[in-house]
């Protein structure tokens, strides 16, 4: 897959953004701003129209975003789905930062902030992905479900997905 400098460029801004996003997450779910959470859900929905425009959506948990594509062909839902997965939670900031957890800026050519490795650039990766690739092709032949989640809810959101039967794991 081919990214033209206005996709790398779009992708780059997207992970800015993200990052901008303060999704930290805590055991205890009162020190949670959860209106982080809410922000990078709406970032997603703006950032990923087609995405959301093809895929079946639903939320699991408080945190849990999946994104399913049943293809149609009898074949194809016969078969396992593709399983895109990441969690967009970062662990609380702790001293030693030269750079603002949470600016996403970009300095000499590095990316800074919280969830710049561990594992928004994962989802951005997938998303954007994802996102070029249903421009294109044809649905009717294609199973994937994009799991996006916290970390610490991470297993919660497996075993509830599960039990509502909404894809087999």
């Amino acid at each position: 897959m081919n990214f033209t400098t206005e996709t790398k460029e779009k992708i780059i801004d997207d992970m800015c953004k993200m990052i901008q996003c303060a999704t930290v997450s805590y055991q205890d779910d009162e020190l949670v701003d959860w209106s982080q959470y809410e922000k990078f859900q709406n970032l997603l929905r703006r950032n990923f129209p087609t995405i959301y425009q093809k895929c079946d959506f639903f939320k699991v948990g408080k945190t849990g975003l999946v994104h399913k594509i049943s293809g149609k062909n009898a074949e194809t839902q016969n078969k396992c789905a593709n399983v895109l997965m990441a969690h967009y939670d970062v662990v609380p900031v702790t001293e030693g930062w030269d750079h603002d957890p949470f600016l996403g800026e970009i300095v000499d050519g590095y990316l800074y902030g919280r969830g710049a490795i561990d594992t928004k650039c994962t989802m951005i990766c997938a998303l954007s992905a994802l996102e070029k690739a249903l421009e294109t092709i044809d649905t009717d032949n294609l199973t994937v479900e994009d799991i996006i989640t916290e970390n610490i809810e991470l297993k919660e959101a497996m075993k509830e997905l599960n039990n509502y039967n909404k894809f087999r794991i």
